[in-house]
């Protein structure tokens, strides 16, 4: 059962669609085709062969998997994609694999086979969407995951990445939340991306300016869109060290609130 959070953190709070995260642009035709989309066991009969992994952390095709102690089929309430670096997290160094798994989330990290970079523009390459979503999508066809009930989240590099995903899969992902992206290299985001969206920025940020947070604030509004703003005083590129236990607290009460965790099936 996932516990009402009780504390919030100061973050950058964007309830936004990721078309504003991008710049507020219509989406352009572009080389490369685009990533099939992530199908929903749930509504095939695959449900009949439905089952999850057992508890802990397991090695999968393309990542990582940690799942939550008696995970039952179609009744996980949360599937967290994490991006950190290219090699996942297999040591749960991030912390979010043990606070997900407590709170009966399962928490899955993608690999990157190229050079731990990963690809923020159809430019610079489509084989990380493409192995991401593919990972997705054999999680998905297990039928032990909720479909309406996907996130992914992902620091620096990896929260750049985190919103190319939420552009490229635009009906997916229930929230994205990336911590100190920079959005300036993605490509334009389909109008139709209308994930939750939690920015986590630093004010001092000196990798990925802290104004590119700001400039992400002002497309929102510019939209219509509800987006409030507020800050890690101080904070450089990445806060989590200094503020990991804060984050996560409020990455939780975003997902509690935003994808309608009391309702969930347990």
């Amino acid at each position: 059962m996932i516990a009402r959070p009780v504390r919030r953190a100061s973050v950058t709070v964007c309830l936004a669609a990721l078309a504003a995260a991008c710049g507020g642009q219509a989406a352009t035709s572009s080389a490369g085709s685009a990533p099939p989309a992530v199908s929903r066991a749930a509504d095939t009969t695959q449900v009949q062969q439905a089952s999850c992994a057992s508890a802990g952390a397991h090695t999968v095709e393309g990542g990582q998997l940690r799942m939550p102690a008696n995970a039952q089929a179609g009744r996980t309430p949360l599937l967290l994609v994490v991006i950190p670096g290219g090699d996942g997290d297999a040591d749960d160094r991030l912390g979010v694999g043990r606070a997900g798994n407590r709170q009966g989330v399962a928490i899955l990290y993608p690999t990157s086979a190229g050079s731990g970079f990963w690809q923020l523009n159809r430019a610079f390459g489509t084989s990380d969407v493409s192995d991401v979503t593919g990972l997705l999508q054999r999680q998905v066809a297990t039928g032990c995951f909720d479909t309406n009930r996907i996130s992914i989240t992902g620091v620096s590099n990896g929260a750049g990445f985190t919103a190319r995903m939420g552009c490229e899969l635009p009906t997916t992902f229930a929230a994205v939340i990336p911590v100190a992206a920079g959005y300036k290299a993605l490509d334009p985001c389909p109008g139709t991306a209308r994930a939750s969206f939690l920015d986590i920025h630093g004010t001092a940020d000196t990798v990925v300016p802290y104004q590119w947070a700001l400039n992400t604030q002002t497309q929102a509004t510019a939209a219509g869109l509800t987006c409030e703003l507020t800050s890690w005083t101080g904070a450089g590129h990445v806060p989590y060290a200094q503020h990991r236990d804060e984050i996560l607290d409020q990455t939780t009460n975003f997902l509690y609130w935003t994808m309608n965790l009391p309702s969930a099936a347990h």
